[in-house]
């Protein structure tokens, strides 16, 4: 029979598993099975703490409405910028915020809120998705700036 807490004393944490007469060897120390527990929960809360702060939070964009086709600089002679976009969606393009202060082009969670904007300058506030690419639109509003 095995001496399970050989030197280890009553408080102990793990139990040691060595046969006996096997004095020269390296002892085999097994947790018990709380302490894995504890350990695997207090990790996956940890790790549940961390996840809440990458949260993505609201940030506010002024750009214009446009297509992901033509993006800054329309193509269609003869259009206005709103007409040219809804023509470009018409192939299969999709609406998109254009921001000229950093040059990007952000397609939008739902195309159907930019649709009523096509061609205007506006404030967007949204969430911009992990990959950087896209936008959870929260609010558009008009606003009478040139580009």
């Amino acid at each position: 029979m095995w001496d399970r807490n050989r030197g280890l004393g009553r408080l102990s944490k793990r139990r040691r598993l060595t046969p006996p007469g096997a004095e020269g060897t390296i002892p085999v120390v097994v947790p018990r099975f709380w302490e894995v527990y504890m350990r695997s929960t207090a990790f996956v809360l940890s790790l549940l703490c961390f996840a809440g702060f990458a949260v993505a939070e609201e940030k506010v964009f002024q750009g214009y409405i446009t297509d992901d086709m033509c993006a800054k600089e329309h193509m269609m002679e003869g259009m206005n910028d709103k007409e040219c976009a809804d023509e470009c969606v018409k192939m299969g393009a999709a609406y998109a915020l254009f921001v000229p202060d950093d040059g990007k082009m952000y397609l939008a969670d739902d195309p159907k809120k930019l649709e009523p904007h096509a061609g205007e300058n506006v404030v967007v506030t949204g969430t911009v998705s992990a990959d950087g690419k896209s936008i959870q639109v929260t609010s558009i509003k008009k606003v009478e700036t040139s580009r």
